[in-house]
């Protein structure tokens, strides 16, 4: 994985010139702002989830009482 990351480091850099000296800077940061929007977004799905099994476990355990 190191060298995978060096070597996508090393293609921004070659991309960055006198015109746009921030580029990289620029990329790294817009990597982050969208990676805090994503993991927030997969948590948010993750407590849905977690909601809804224990729904699902609360309905099967009310079907099973009332079978008694």
């Amino acid at each position: 994985m190191k060298g995978f990351l060096d070597a996508q480091f090393q293609q921004l850099q070659l991309l960055q010139d006198e015109s746009n000296p921030d580029f990289v800077a620029e990329v790294v940061s817009l990597f982050f702002e969208d990676s805090e929007r994503l993991l927030t977004g997969l948590e948010h799905l993750n407590c849905l989830l977690l909601i809804k099994s224990f729904e699902l476990s609360f309905l099967a355990m009310a079907d099973a009482s009332s079978s008694l």
